[in-house]
């Protein structure tokens, strides 16, 4: 049900699923008021106040509007998915890297991403991808190079992998470059075919807000400058196919999403490193979100996380699959999965136009309220 309800998204973005559901839950929470103002049957009359024209008209339309949902739902989902598809590895190492790694974890780190993306090379796919904040030391560092290129050699498959210019916590020094969360996409000799900068930056994390003027202490962050953030809404090719990788927190701002859709790409991979939120539902309530943009823009999803959840979403918001281990879980667990996945066939509504819908509900609402001040004021006049 959940399922169906959730494909208007695709017209009027996540707002519209929270319009029915707020329809709902208002006329709801109004029932037991409106039952008690009705005498009921076998009285053969109203309390005054209670007008039946008025709760059968809200009754119609919410019906209406939950009908005509689930009905959209139902043809949405049962629509065929085009016959073009790509094969994408998901490597979840279950490690996070931390700042100022010595050599000898440095090499730990890249050996066991060594040896699962050899793994997943196995089921021949077109894509491997490792998460966000998968690199152990900048990707300049020569053991981090060595390392990928050795990789890519022995595999020679497109690898997406992230990091960053620099380390996130240390102090920029004199003539170092400007440094960016990043995505690269490396080819099968292990050059970069292409660069991704994320573009929307998460507060104390990666920017400093009013950092001109404030110097936060270092109970709030421990970020000493910010990072830069990127301009371009890149798109990667692979396997004959383009998608874009929004970076963490970038996944949960629709019209963010939406844009890399709109340039063209054909699927999408989510990238993120979640391990600071430990064993909580925090993982799971970011999923869900992503979930959203998948039906929002109708293309197929890879989420990929160091510690989970990592994950791919159908087209239609359905979870197809997830790393887990043998008992099901699938936090902090290492793991590989490998899946084919459908090609974006159009683009929708919502890819195309935005937040439109939530436009004209908020241009409504401000009428209705004009409207309805007048009468507030007489009300309160009529009470004394």
């Amino acid at each position: 049900l959940e399922t169906r309800i959730i494909q208007i998204a695709d017209f009027s973005g996540v707002y519209g699923v929270s319009f029915v559901l707020a329809l709902s839950n208002q006329f709801l929470s109004e029932l037991p008021d409106t039952v008690s103002r009705w005498k009921g049957p076998g009285h053969g009359s109203f309390q005054n106040d209670f007008r039946p024209a008025e709760a059968g008209i809200r009754l119609l339309v919410l019906v209406g509007v939950v009908a005509a949902t689930l009905a959209y739902g139902t043809l949405s989902r049962s629509a065929p998915a085009g016959d073009r598809r790509i094969r994408v590895a998901l490597v979840q190492a279950n490690i996070i890297p931390k700042d100022d790694m010595p050599y000898a974890e440095i090499k730990r780190h890249l050996e066991r991403y060594d040896r699962m993306t050899r793994e997943a090379a196995k089921e021949k796919p077109d894509l491997i991808v490792w998460p966000a904040s998968s690199l152990p030391a900048p990707l300049n560092n020569w053991l981090v190079r060595v390392s990928l290129i050795e990789i890519q050699q022995m595999v020679g498959i497109p690898l997406l992998v992230g990091g960053s210019g620099r380390e996130k916590d240390s102090a920029r020094r004199p003539g170092d470059p400007v440094h960016s969360n990043s995505e690269f996409l490396l080819s099968p000799a292990g050059s970069v075919e292409g660069t991704y900068h994320k573009i929307r930056l998460l507060p104390f994390n990666e920017y400093l807000p009013l950092e001109r003027w404030i110097g936060w202490p270092g109970w709030i962050t421990n970020l000493k400058s910010s990072f830069i953030p990127g301009t371009e809404y890149t798109l990667f090719s692979a396997g004959g196919a383009r998608f874009g990788t929004p970076i963490c927190w970038e996944n949960m701002f629709p019209e963010n999403f939406r844009r890399f859709v709109l340039e063209g790409a054909d699927f999408m991979v989510a990238v993120t490193n979640e391990g600071f939120l430990g064993r909580t539902k925090g993982p799971d309530q970011t999923l869900a979100m992503y979930v959203f943009r998948a039906v929002e823009n109708r293309v197929a999803m890879v989420r990929s996380a160091p510690t989970g959840i990592s994950a791919f979403v159908g087209p239609d918001g359905e979870i197809l699959s997830r790393v887990c281990d043998a008992s099901g879980e699938d936090l902090f667990v290492p793991g590989i999965l490998v899946r084919d996945i459908p090609l974006a066939t159009r683009r929708g509504f919502y890819t195309r136009h935005g937040d439109v819908f939530a436009a004209l509900s908020s241009v409504f609402a401000g009428i209705a309220l004009s409207f309805s001040l007048p009468a507030v004021r007489r009300d309160h006049r009529e009470r004394g």
